[in-house]
């Protein structure tokens, strides 16, 4: 796509100060200027799936779980809670747990703790700090939306609710909003897409 763009642009004025990127890069952007407001080093790591797996299996080891929940599913969950912005206290104040739930919520708050005294953050958190960023610095949120009068989103039919509060956060009233997508094409369900947002 970037390349499409540049070619259509090349001989134009138009081709200075466009970004292409996904979500999450934008926010690995937006989080290396700002993360410092909420005590974060501009330094910090951004962990794979690989990183998340063996830092569950890590925490399995130190509670003493072996055949009780499986460290795949355990990170499936837990990335399936933060696509929800549901956070550890949240989650463990429902009272309709089923018993694996429940020991998979204490993997996640462990989880939490580890990578926060690490410094570090997995891809659904470069969404969440984002957000929460935007949500609490009026100063930087400003600043963001005056960087933007054209906004495009495509294959938007699998935007979940955390994407789309980011992109409510960042438009302002002179920027223009333009999503492309089709809801019989959404396949992101299991992750958190809201087919309900395009509709």
């Amino acid at each position: 796509m970037r390349k499409r763009v540049d070619n259509m642009l090349k001989d134009s004025d138009a081709g200075a100060g466009y970004w292409i990127t996904t979500f999450h890069s934008f926010c690995a952007r937006f989080l290396r200027e700002e993360i410092h407001h909420i005590g974060y080093t501009r330094a910090f790591t951004i962990v794979d799936e690989d990183d998340q797996l063996k830092i569950v299996k890590d925490i399995m080891k130190e509670l003493e779980l072996t055949d009780e929940v499986k460290p795949k599913q355990c990170v499936s969950f837990i990335s399936y809670m933060k696509s929800l912005n549901i956070s550890c206290d949240e989650l463990n104040k429902k009272h309709s747990l089923t018993e694996e739930e429940k020991i998979k919520a204490k993997i996640y708050l462990k989880y939490e703790d580890f990578l926060q005294s690490n410094q570090y953050l997995d891809f659904d958190d470069l969404l969440i700090k984002s957000v929460d960023i935007l949500k609490k610095f009026p100063i930087v949120r400003k600043k963001w939306q005056e960087k933007y009068e054209h906004i495009l989103v495509d294959e938007f039919q699998d935007t979940n609710d955390i994407q789309y509060e980011l992109l409510t956060l960042i438009l302002s009233e002179h920027c223009s909003l333009f999503v492309v997508g089709d809801p019989d094409q959404t396949i992101y369900t299991w992750r958190g897409a809201n087919v309900s947002l395009i509709m």
